[in-house]
């Protein structure tokens, strides 16, 4: 009896609440003047969407302009020239496997106009004849030329920097320049960049650019573009005293104002920077003196882009699973730009299987990090 009951009352409820024909599921259903509400009220809150994105776009497009615009003003800007009193100066050069570049360095370094100089080579480690290269420089100029040679670096420390700052220890000069060994200046390099020196400069920029032949590949000419960009933005931001970059393939300071700032002990973890992080130094500590850029075509130098196969060459001992993809050899390659030394060592030891990094090549086969 009970279960009787219960059925029907379930029946009675069922059948009030379920709609027994079309006209009874209207009232449920969104009417059509209800969806072109909802249509309309998406409608409009895309527009908005649309309006706020357009606008960012044309915000960021004026700001690009007037930074164009300012870049520009910057590149047709005079600068002039101290005509600093023959300051001494010592050239400091990190070398790395690079018997290839490094002879047409020192044949440059070897005919400069200067005579108030002293050039001191680095030799960090390298497997092939970098430093018979320089030992023969020395003999034909041994009051010009210094051998110093790094035999190893300590955990967390970057090659290049550790290079440089013992360089820097052991030379002798008021103003210390830097380039980098594959690079190749003219006969007038130290004398123009010393002539920017006024007493109150503490540091001077170089111009640098990347030599294409008429038989360089596209990969190559793409290289040489995107740095005279780079380049470009530097020479205008200097100029307009504002600078946002350095390349340390031509750049220089006081060494008063490099120990005043502690050296490269400050950013010396992290794997490369020797030249943008040299420079943030700089600028956070302004009562170092200033930094300008020396506006002087005696003063540049040049260098070569790398070829599409050497960037991401991987020497044979790395293993071959470092090999197996491009996307890899990206990844090695932009992970050694970024990242600090421990970080590096440690990634490129699980990537590579290796238990000692100094197994494995340069990854850019004439670029050091």
């Amino acid at each position: 009896m009970f279960f009787s009951t219960a059925g029907a009352n379930v029946n009675t409820t069922f059948e009030q609440t379920v709609p027994h024909s079309a006209a009874d599921w209207l009232p449920v259903c969104p009417s059509v003047g209800d969806l072109c509400d909802i249509i309309t009220e998406v409608g409009a809150l895309t527009a908005i969407i649309l309006i706020y994105f357009d606008i960012i776009i044309w915000i960021s497009i004026v700001l690009y302009v007037c930074g164009t615009l300012v870049m520009l003003r910057g590149l047709v800007r005079e600068t002039k020239i101290a005509h600093a009193a023959n300051p001494f100066v010592s050239v400091v050069v990190a070398a790395r496997n690079e018997e290839q570049r490094l002879p047409g360095l020192l044949a440059d370094l070897s005919v400069q106009t200067y005579v108030n100089f002293e050039v001191i080579v680095v030799d960090d480690r390298s497997r092939d004849k970098t430093a018979d290269l320089v030992r023969a420089a020395k003999r034909s100029a041994p009051h010009r030329f210094t051998l110093l040679q790094q035999t190893r670096v300590p955990a967390g420390q970057s090659p290049k920097k550790l290079a440089l700052q013992k360089g820097i220890e052991a030379s002798r000069g008021e103003i210390l320049l830097l380039t980098d060994a594959d690079c190749r200046v003219r006969p007038t390099w130290v004398e123009r960049m010393a002539a920017h020196y006024a007493p109150d400069v503490a540091m001077v920029l170089g111009y640098s650019e990347l030599k294409v032949a008429r038989e360089s590949s596209l990969f190559e000419r793409a290289q040489a573009f995107e740095f005279l960009t780079l380049v470009a933005a530097m020479v205008g931001s200097a100029k307009m005293g504002r600078p946002l970059g350095a390349s340390g393939q031509n750049i220089s300071f006081r060494r008063r104002a490099f120990d005043q700032v502690g050296g490269y002990s400050s950013i010396i973890h992290r794997i490369a920077g020797d030249d943008m992080l040299m420079l943030q130094l700089m600028r956070a500590n302004a009562q170092v003196g200033k930094i300008v850029y020396a506006d002087d075509v005696g003063a540049y130098n040049c260098t070569y882009p790398e070829r599409l196969g050497a960037r991401f060459a991987i020497s044979g001992r790395a293993g071959p699973q470092a090999a197996r993809t491009i996307s890899g050899r990206f990844c090695l390659h932009a992970l050694r730009r970024e990242c600090t030394a421990v970080e590096h060592d440690a990634v490129m030891r699980r990537f590579v299987g290796l238990g000692e990094l100094a197994q494995l090549d340069d990854l850019g086969a004439r670029r050091r990090i």
